[in-house]
């Protein structure tokens, strides 16, 4: 729950992240967007991967992170703009959002 806090709380400041998830040794930087639940009834954050130093070519992409899996998070003072084209309607969200990037976009 402490990590989900920290988390919503970048989303709602649209700060990236850095964390570490599974077994990484080395933080990755990720622009969360979205906190939601899934069918299944686990929690999930999704968002744009800047860079993950463990997988160097795996960077600049959308990704989906189980929240039980994620171990550290720091949230930094570097701003992100989330793209227009984030979508909370999309049914990967419909078990329920806990926070998103749209929410604080009035």
């Amino acid at each position: 729950m402490m990590h989900q806090d920290a988390i919503c709380d970048a989303i709602r400041k649209k700060r990236l992240v850095r964390m570490r998830y599974r077994s990484d040794l080395l933080e990755r930087t990720f622009a969360p967007y979205v906190v939601y639940h899934q069918a299944d009834r686990s929690i999930h954050v999704s968002g744009y991967q800047e860079e993950n130093p463990s997988k160097p070519l795996d960077r600049h992409e959308w990704r989906d992170f189980e929240m039980s899996e994620v171990r550290s998070v720091t949230v930094t003072e570097k701003p992100f703009v989330p793209e227009a084209t984030f979508d909370p309607f999309n049914k990967r969200y419909r078990a329920g959002i806990i926070c998103d990037v749209r929410q604080n976009l009035r």
